[in-house]
């Protein structure tokens, strides 16, 4: 949830220690002189021990200040600190306080920040799915990729509205197309099921493998099966035990067993052309992290 700094701001404390150091002399003057950009960034450096040690205590104190000047950046970082307990006592009414602020000044982070809260209850409170829905909903429209995908979860699921195939594709699809594996994973699902659509397995594996390529365990496995299956793509054993083998190293367990029974059908030159594209796809996978 903690908003980190921006991209220039990055660049400029990362070169080298001297530069951070050189950073956090300028910005605690210029924040003692009230600005808050700055006293937004040198909660920034306490909070990762940037240029000097780690001290959420004064991460706070400068993120208090700046939020109360209106700096959204440090209101969402102050209302993450009071989720997280980060140098002070877990109060999820004070940071729904200042998520609300900055989502009134149109942050997205601090948008689907509250969707997540009022989705998964908190502090002995119970869900509340309308104000979920409300929150994810002004997120996503704002172009945030993983309210878009918990809104299509809403939708595909009637989490709190009606059950509404149409636009849970419409989200997945949108999140999707920016990226986010899980949004990937589940828009294969869809074409794999005819959820809203007709069945189409090559559009789920289209998705599918995007989302394998970013990561997710669940479409590493399906993918396993799409290809063993011949579902939307040639059938192919080899590219079976490569999929499951990489589900198997990402922690799926039930691709383990699958792999028991397919080692037997492979031989051992078609073994050795898999562990090779494995080896190529662990990078990729690697540099689509990155």
């Amino acid at each position: 949830m903690l908003r980190i700094f921006n991209g220039v701001f990055f660049i400029l404390i990362m070169g080298s220690g001297i530069a951070s150091t050189s950073q956090f002399e300028k910005f605690t003057k210029l924040a003692n002189e009230g600005d808050a950009e700055s006293q937004f960034n040198l909660g920034v450096l306490y909070f990762d021990g940037i240029g000097t040690d780690v001290n959420y205590k004064e991460a706070f104190k400068w993120y208090s200040l700046a939020a109360e000047q209106g700096d959204a950046d440090a209101q969402v970082n102050l209302g993450s600190m009071y989720v997280d307990g980060s140098g002070v006592p877990v109060d999820h009414i004070k940071a729904i306080n200042w998520f609300t602020k900055a989502a009134d000044q149109g942050d997205i982070d601090a948008q689907f920040n509250l969707g997540t809260l009022f989705r998964n209850g908190f502090s002995g409170a119970p869900k509340n799915n309308k104000l979920a829905f409300k929150w994810f909903k002004v997120a996503a429209e704002n172009g945030h990729a993983e309210a878009q995908t918990n809104l299509g979860i809403i939708y595909e699921f009637g989490d709190g509205v009606e059950v509404d195939y149409q636009q849970s594709i419409k989200w997945y699809k949108l999140s999707a197309e920016q990226g986010l594996g899980k949004a990937q994973y589940n828009l294969g699902m869809i074409y794999n099921k005819g959820k809203g659509v007709d069945i189409d397995y090559y559009k789920g594996f289209h998705w599918m493998k995007l989302a394998a390529i970013n990561g997710v365990s669940n479409a590493q496995y399906n993918l396993g099966i799409m290809y063993g299956a011949g579902s939307g793509t040639p059938a192919s054993y080899v590219d079976a035990y490569v999929w499951f083998k990489i589900a198997e190293l990402n922690g799926d367990q039930e691709a383990g067993s699958i792999l028991v029974t397919l080692v037997k059908e492979l031989g051992n030159e078609q073994i050795q052309i898999g562990q090779s594209k494995i080896k190529l796809i662990l990078n990729e996978i690697k540099n689509q992290k990155l």
